[in-house]
């Protein structure tokens, strides 16, 4: 029965890391349009030394985006995975010993590494946006 907790709560723990993944990828995209809005700005008023320096930024933000995009097809996959390991045990198609074989802590882990990395890099990338903004200013 203890296997069987844990079992659902690593497949919930999974199901909010990709909420939060689906939240950065939204945010990422939005860095993404003010960052090509803040360009045509310093094109328009020929602010080379931002310009540079956005677009840069833009590469890192592509980079995050793709890197997002990455963990949310490898967690959507694992999750799918997971909850059939979850549904066969319901049903009592495999056993508890068996689901160990299935442990997924060390994925679940390793997942949410990948998201604290992506998170600090989304950071530095907005933190660059906002500087850039106020030199506009």
């Amino acid at each position: 029965m203890t296997k069987k907790i844990l079992t659902v709560s690593k497949f919930f723990q999974m199901d909010e890391l990709l909420q939060e993944l689906q939240k950065m990828r939204y945010r990422t995209e939005r860095v993404l349009t003010e960052n090509i809005e803040l360009r045509k700005v310093c094109q328009s008023k020929r602010h080379t030394k931002i310009l540079k320096d956005l677009s840069e930024n833009y590469k890192k933000i592509i980079d995050v985006r793709a890197e997002v995009e990455e963990q949310i097809h490898r967690t959507e996959s694992f999750k799918i995975e997971w909850g059939s390991v979850l549904e066969r045990l319901q049903r009592g198609e495999i056993s508890e010993v068996a689901v160990s074989k299935y442990d997924s802590i060390r994925v679940l882990n390793s997942e949410r590494r990948a998201y604290n990395k992506l998170d600090k890099a989304e950071r530095d990338v907005g933190f660059s946006l906002d500087l850039a903004k106020r030199a506009l200013e």
